[in-house]
Formats: structure tokens, sequence, C-alpha cells
């Protein structure tokens, strides 16, 4: 075998070795994706109600929403929770949740950061 096709055939080795290494780690990756996405569906499924954000009372102080759970607590909700996408509320008291519609520019402003 010359050169050349030795290279060639170590060069289609090589390459064929990557691809199984990329297709392995794809694998890997969707095999620990695949339980967040099902979870999110599972949680989406539990929301107790669909709650727009003016209906919620805001608390500036510790830059938090709130709206009364049937079980006499509050759903709560974090300001930068809602900045990083979260939109469900949750009851500290209860299993139940809620779902917040919102826009982000419908969002009071951030706190500045304590340093």
């Amino acid at each position: 075998m010359s050169p050349v096709e030795r290279s060639a055939e170590e060069f289609v080795k090589e390459k064929t070795t990557n691809a199984e290494q990329r297709s392995t780690e794809s694998a890997r990756i969707k095999e620990e994706t695949l339980p967040s996405v099902k979870a999110t569906e599972d949680v989406l499924d539990d929301v107790y109600e669909n709650i727009p954000l003016d209906q919620m009372k805001f608390h500036a102080e510790k830059s938090l929403f709130t709206y009364q759970c049937p079980c006499g607590d509050l759903f709560e909700i974090y300001l930068d929770e809602m900045y990083e996408g979260e939109n469900i509320a949750h009851c500290p008291s209860c299993s139940l949740i809620v779902k917040v519609i919102f826009d982000t520019s419908q969002l009071p402003p951030l706190p500045p950061q304590e340093e």
C-alpha cells in the first residue's frame, strides 16, 4: 500500500471514529436532556391556573410577586427568576403551582446588586 493510500485510509478511519464519537456524545446529551424536557412538560400539565402578571401583587422590598393560593398561603416567584425566563410560581405550603403570563417589558427593573 502506498503512503498516499495509507494516509487516505487513516483519514477515513479517523473521520469514522470522530463521527462515532459525535454520535455517542449526541446520544448522551439527548439522554440527559430529555428527562428535563419531560419534567417541564409534566410541570405544565400540573399547573393549577394561568395568572396574568397584572393580577399578582409585587413586593418591591423582596423583589417578589405573589398570588393567593387556595390553601391560604401565597404563590411566589422572584423578579430575577422571571428575568431569567421562569414563569412558574410555587406555593411554599402545598404542591400547587401557577403559570404566570407576562412579557419581560411588563416587569419592574431589577434592583441594583448589593456588593
